[in-house]
């Protein structure tokens, strides 16, 4: 497998036209160092080699290309103003998606700042003049994110969940509103469009059903494949699908794939390996310590669950973190082992797709897996 992002070239080459301060800030995001690890760890795919990257809407996917993209050729994006439209546009729906809520809560927001109001009705009362976003905008949009009580409530609304990437957008406003503002690496990808981090026809990416059926038009991605990397959303431990636990759900929907890809596929032994991806562990632990809804609601044999003796718990983590985390992931990996039959067929991890220094652990830590799979040379 290859991409079509252009091969490794030396910063400053073949990057469009930039500014000498965006190419100073670009630069300063490779040390020589860095560079030489780049190039000594890159992956080198196989030629031919599908792979069928495949995840729920807003679970991490699009992230995943873009850290893959960046590990393996150090590619960021193409153009910047490009990167800056879309930022301009998620920090707009973010605004304009709290005010258009606050005004339906009942009770209403406890707001902290009496003239947060002030703020609200005057964004709201100009909403369509907002396609560019200009100084005034930012302004009033600083002061009602400043407002303690309206970020509290957001942070625990239905819609922060599909709207998490907005909030780190919205506590860097001071710094996207200079007219000089250049994205750096993590602001793009905390940016939901791929822009120049495109992955060639081998590399697929598939959306979950809203059912747990396997569709003809999937069926067709799944036996063309020869591996799955599944991108799971942890964070959505407490929401449904009709009354049904997503993470079951997503459990159920796993089987259907490797059902179907066994059914169809020329023979009944497992020949299609997963490697999953337990995404946005961040967002899970903020869910966790919120404690609005408690894991054991919906599953009780949590309750009595033991940390198993290779866990491993991230700094700053309470007992209670680490036993869900490896809950979550025992979940996932007692399927797989229902489903295959055989432990070298898959592979899970922790991630949070955001994180460079994460990832560059996963993908070391997949390095021997994909290459014992033959996706690797």
């Amino acid at each position: 497998m290859h991409f079509t992002s252009s091969p490794k070239k030396s910063l400053g080459e073949g990057w469009g036209t930039f500014s000498s301060g965006y190419m100073a800030a670009l630069r300063s995001c490779f040390s020589k160092k860095q560079l030489k690890r780049q190039q000594k760890e890159k992956w080198s795919f196989r030629v031919g080699k599908q792979v069928l990257l495949y995840g729920e809407k807003n679970c991490g996917k699009t992230t995943v290309i873009k850290q893959l993209n960046y590990w393996n050729y150090g590619v960021v994006y193409d153009d910047y103003k490009e990167v800056i439209k879309e930022i301009n546009s998620i920090v707009r729906n973010a605004v304009l998606c709290i005010i258009s809520k606050l005004s339906q809560e009942d009770p209403l927001v406890e707001m902290t700042e009496p003239e947060t109001q002030c703020h609200v009705e005057y964004i709201e009362s100009r909403k369509d003049q907002w396609s560019t976003l200009s100084a005034d905008f930012f302004e009033h949009a600083k002061a009602l994110w400043q407002d303690e009580g309206v970020k509290e409530w957001f942070m625990q609304s239905p819609e922060y969940g599909a709207m998490s990437f907005a909030k780190y957008f919205l506590d860097r406003l001071d710094i996207i509103k200079q007219t000089d503002y250049v994205p750096t690496v993590q602001d793009y990808f905390w940016c939901k469009s791929k822009f120049a981090s495109r992955p060639d026809p081998d590399f697929m990416i598939r959306e979950w059903p809203s059912t747990c059926s396997v569709t003809k038009f999937l069926l067709h991605a799944i036996l063309d494949s020869h591996m799955f990397i599944v991108v799971i959303d942890c964070s959505r431990f407490d929401e449904y699908n009709d009354n049904y636990s997503k993470l079951k759900d997503l459990i159920s929907m796993l089987k259907s794939i490797n059902n179907a890809a066994t059914r169809h596929g020329s023979s009944t032994t497992p020949k299609f390996p997963f490697l999953v991806l337990l995404n946005k562990q961040d967002q899970l632990v903020v869910k966790l310590r919120s404690c609005i809804r408690k894991l054991e609601n919906d599953f009780p044999n949590f309750a009595d669950y033991t940390v198993p003796e290779d866990a491993c718990s991230s700094s700053g983590d309470e007992l209670l973190v680490t036993r869900a985390k490896h809950f979550i992931r025992d979940l996932f990996q007692n399927a797989l082992k229902e489903m295959l039959k055989d432990e070298t067929y898959f592979c899970v991890h922790f991630t949070t797709a955001i994180d460079r220094d994460t990832m560059n652990e996963v993908f070391l830590k997949c390095e021997s897996f994909l290459k014992q799979h033959k996706i690797l040379k």
